[in-house]
């Protein structure tokens, strides 16, 4: 009996440890496509004047270029990913806090919790 209930939290305790998988990286296919669609989705989600789209995308391309570059070491080398992902992250980050302002800032970086699924996921992934 012991033997029975040992073995079926063994399972379940398994079942969790493989199901917990971490997030990776979404992989960039072309980066002008992808800036262009995620400085659109910032206009519309954060109620940007459209006049800012335009200046988002250098600052988005140049970012989604240099992680490009990063990508696959997020499966060979997790520590140097993140490493190097921190610090693209950071300089982006300081950017857009300049562009956007503290309000707007602020509304960006709650975009975290539902960008898994959207172009946005690049920036936080």
């Amino acid at each position: 009996m012991l033997l029975v209930m040992l073995s079926m939290l063994f399972a379940a305790t398994a079942q969790k440890s493989v199901s917990a998988k971490p997030v990776m990286p979404p992989v960039i296919t072309n980066v002008q496509q992808t800036a262009n669609s995620i400085a659109g989705e910032l206009t519309g989600r954060l109620g940007l004047n459209p006049a800012t789209t335009p200046k988002l995308i250098p600052l988005l391309s140049k970012y989604l270029q240099q992680k490009s570059l990063i990508n696959s070491l997020a499966t060979g080398n997790k520590e140097e990913y993140q490493a190097k992902f921190a610090s693209l992250q950071a300089a982006l980050f300081n950017q857009l806090r300049g562009m956007l302002g503290p309000d707007k800032f602020a509304l960006f970086q709650k975009l975290q919790s539902s960008a898994k699924n959207t172009n946005a996921a690049h920036l936080f992934y």
